[in-house]
């Protein structure tokens, strides 16, 4: 029996993954901004929020990947 496919592909895992990256660097950048001065919190919240959805996808869809 073939086994099941799932809707995500690997080509979805790796934009996940590419994803992440980018709101790591992100991350970092709005730390720089906020040691500047500038308030960020918003931002801060927003890419930590947007983290954990990725995060809980990549989880439900690809399980210790």
């Amino acid at each position: 029996m073939a086994e099941a496919k799932g809707p995500l592909t690997e080509e979805d895992l790796k934009g996940i993954n590419e994803q992440l990256d980018r709101l790591d660097e992100a991350g970092r950048i709005i730390d720089q901004a906020m040691r500047g001065g500038i308030d960020m919190g918003e931002q801060r919240k927003q890419t930590a929020d947007l983290r954990q959805q990725l995060i809980r996808i990549k989880q439900s869809f690809f399980p210790g990947r």
